[in-house]
């Protein structure tokens, strides 16, 4: 692997979501004005249609693209194995679920306000599929806001020196909001957070995405985080409108 000398590194971890891979890889490689390299991590996927599609870039027909292999452990693992293993100079960093995509200036604006001083650049969400609304971000977000719900996408860029000093993603599987209990430690630590609106983050909804939690599931989230950070409160509405599309999602 050639070294590097872009700004963006997309990790995109992927289990079993091989129909969708290759649209969320061809939205990134479709970036106009940054350089970026994406490493994709297969977290043990055992479906064909994932095997085939990852072939494609084991081929090494587009190398911007690299790919690693591990056994199953999770998100915040696969993400972890994702930014250090792979491009460790470009100081700009974003996941990217396997099923998702962005728009073609994302990473572009992005980049000017990481420049600019950001730490985090959260935008509004566009979700399409099952459910096809914008969602939009809250203008403002500090460690207050986060406290109420998770506010920030779990696809929101952010710099690599922030990962590295807050030690990466947390990896217990029972944690099954690893990026809002990252974005709590930014915040903790004095990180920016910048709020970039327009369409630049598509999500996609579908039956069975691990995002779709009933209302018990986000209180046993809650209640980890918790357990986490007895320093906080973190704590959320029970009507809160990502319960209402987490649910409407799960619905036959």
């Amino acid at each position: 692997m050639a070294t590097f000398k872009g700004m963006f590194h997309v990790v995109i971890p992927c289990f079993n979501y091989g129909e969708w891979l290759p649209a969320c890889v061809d939205s990134v490689l479709a970036s106009q004005d940054v350089d970026v390299r994406v490493t994709i991590v297969d977290d043990g996927s055992t479906d064909e249609a994932t095997r085939w599609a990852l072939a494609k870039y084991f081929s090494g027909s587009e190398p911007r693209v690299h790919v690693l292999t591990r056994e199953n452990g999770g998100v915040g693992a696969a993400m972890n194995t994702g930014i250090g293993e792979s491009f460790p100079s470009a100081p700009y960093i974003l996941t990217l679920g396997a099923d998702d995509k962005i728009g073609s200036r994302y990473l572009a604006e992005a980049e000017r306000l990481l420049d600019a001083g950001a730490d985090v650049v959260y935008p509004d969400r566009m979700l399409f599929g099952a459910r096809i609304e914008r969602a939009a971000s809250h203008p403002v977000c500090d460690l207050d806001v986060l406290l109420t719900g998770n506010t920030v996408a779990a696809p929101s860029p952010f710099r690599r020196s922030l990962w590295a000093n807050l030690g990466g993603f947390n990896e217990d599987r029972a944690q099954t909001y690893e990026d809002w209990e990252f974005w709590l430690r930014c915040a903790k630590a004095g990180a920016t957070f910048k709020y970039l609106p327009g369409a630049h983050l598509f999500v996609r909804t579908h039956a069975g995405q691990r995002s779709g939690l009933t209302k018990a599931g986000w209180r046993d989230a809650v209640t980890a985080l918790a357990a986490l950070h007895p320093d906080l409160n973190p704590a959320t509405p029970p009507d809160t409108e990502f319960l209402a599309d987490a649910e409407e999602a799960h619905t036959p």
